[in-house]
């Protein structure tokens, strides 16, 4: 039996039939597509007791498990609920062996791991690391980090990454030295899932980020604001939430430049919201300061829509070096340059279209599951 760790997700947060966020888009389409290579019986969901009817809800053909132990009850009954105790019992062993065997588990897969979201348990066992940012960004969190990497036991862990910039970041921070299995996140897009936003007019320039310092939206405010009487187009930021400094930042930017009617802010989108965004959108922007992958550049290009993203290695990586792209993520000339050229020099839609066949081939549900098929099946026969 192979178990999916979904406790990192929130579902009492997750809309009805449908997921938000990136990693529980990409962890859900590898379900799908391990249930679609014959593994329905063998696949079981773990998630927090608190979110077991929802989950049930929400994912209706799988099996859901609760993850409960003692420590689990006794924090949540201390505490009235108001902690459910999950990452302390991922940090016994016994305790977590115990729960996989209750349950006839064989292989666990980790689609978050992180430094948050591991078990020391000495079990089989599958990471995902997407990417390293937090352990670069927080000095607090290095010590998480290197416990969650004692965790790694070479004959029974399996890791992935989402791009080699992450899998090469991960070796020179740890030295790692076991095989790393390189494996992108699956993107899809549902085309007939479209919720039309009625306030949005005309045409405009899109963002899907979650608005933080990392996502670096007040570069591309300023480039807007750099070539605004030149276009005539608007500017949309999207994404699930943002930082309260940065939002402001941005607000007083907008208004110190009287630009108030030409940039739209819309967050906790649903996912019809956003392919609907994405679909009328002129052109998408992602200018990130760093990324472990980069879906909204393929999401965007999926939709035919031509897209600008920040030099990151990441990003050229994920984006297979088909769009356009500009200088170092805070150039806001390079960013303004770069849109101008795009807007005046459009893509055909032979181009467009080209691209977003080569996507479609790499980043299939089918194509990436049958690569963690076989990280499950090398797992599970030793």
């Amino acid at each position: 039996m192979l178990a999916i760790d979904y406790t990192f997700l929130n579902f009492a947060k997750e809309k009805e039939n449908t997921f938000n966020n990136s990693l529980s888009l990409f962890s859900l389409d590898i379900i799908k597509g391990l249930y679609n290579e014959g593994l329905q019986n063998e696949i079981c969901i773990i998630t927090k007791a608190c979110d077991y009817e929802q989950a049930e809800k929400l994912l209706p053909e799988y099996k859901i498990i609760k993850f409960e132990t003692v420590i689990t009850k006794i924090i949540q009954k201390i505490s009235k609920g108001n902690r459910n105790g999950n990452g302390v019992s991922l940090k016994f062993p016994f305790l977590y062996k115990m729960f996989l065997k209750k349950h006839n588990i064989d292989v666990v897969w980790f689609p978050y791991a992180t430094y948050y979201n591991y078990t020391l348990a000495n079990v089989r066992k599958i990471y995902t690391i997407h990417d390293l940012i937090p352990f670069h960004k927080i000095p607090s969190l290095k010590s998480k980090y290197f416990n969650m990497i004692k965790s790694i036991y070479p004959d029974k862990t399996k890791i992935i990454t989402v791009s080699n910039d992450t899998r090469t970041d991960l070796i020179s921070s740890f030295g790692i030295n076991q095989p790393i299995e390189v494996i992108p996140n699956s993107i899809t897009m549902n085309y007939s899932n479209l919720e039309p936003l009625d306030q949005v007019k005309g045409h405009y320039i899109l963002d899907v980020n979650h608005l933080d310092e990392r996502k670096n939206g007040i570069t591309l405010l300023k480039a807007f604001n750099t070539i605004k009487d030149k276009t005539e187009v608007s500017l949309i930021f999207c994404g699930y939430g943002y930082d309260k400094v940065v939002f402001e930042q941005m607000q007083n930017y907008i208004r110190d430049n009287s630009i108030e009617d030409r940039v739209f802010f819309f967050f906790n989108v649903t996912e019809g919201q956003k392919n609907w965004l994405y679909k009328n959108s002129t052109l998408l922007v992602t200018p990130s300061q760093s990324e472990g992958f980069g879906r909204s550049c393929i999401e965007a290009a999926l939709f035919h829509i031509p897209v600008i993203a920040s030099s990151v290695p990441a990003m050229i990586e994920s984006s297979q070096n088909l769009l356009h792209y500009y200088g170092e993520p805070k150039d806001v000339d390079s960013l303004s340059n770069c849109i101008l050229q795009v807007l005046n020099n459009y893509p055909s839609k032979k181009e467009l279209e080209e691209i977003a066949e080569q996507y479609k081939a790499s980043y299939s549900i089918k194509t990436v599951s049958k690569r963690y098929l076989e990280i499950y099946e090398s797992l599970n026969c030793k």
